[in-house]
């Protein structure tokens, strides 16, 4: 679960293979420390694999957050259950 992350490397060394882990994401808007890019290309990229296809590759961009959109997503106010999310995976 990357928040406000950058994927551009894994991305790129690990392809589609990078989607047989569960991975969603989060990012603000206008985020000034992380550029967007760093979790939407790897996440597009991911969603668009079919060989392997991703288990479940989710990105959700907070419009008009920042850099901390860790505090709402971990404290359950972002209308998200994480949690709930974590637990629905196994290996």
């Amino acid at each position: 679960m990357p928040i406000a992350g950058h994927g551009l490397i894994a991305s790129d060394v690990q392809g589609c293979d990078l989607g047989k882990t569960p991975i969603w994401a989060f990012h603000g808007e206008y985020d000034e420390n992380v550029a967007l890019v760093g979790d939407v290309y790897p996440m597009t990229m991911l969603q668009s694999c079919t060989d392997p296809a991703p288990v479940d590759a989710r990105l959700t961009v907070f419009p008009g957050g920042y850099h901390d959109v860790w505090s709402r997503v971990y404290n359950n106010t972002s209308g998200y259950d994480i949690y709930d999310w974590m637990l629905s995976h196994s290996k």
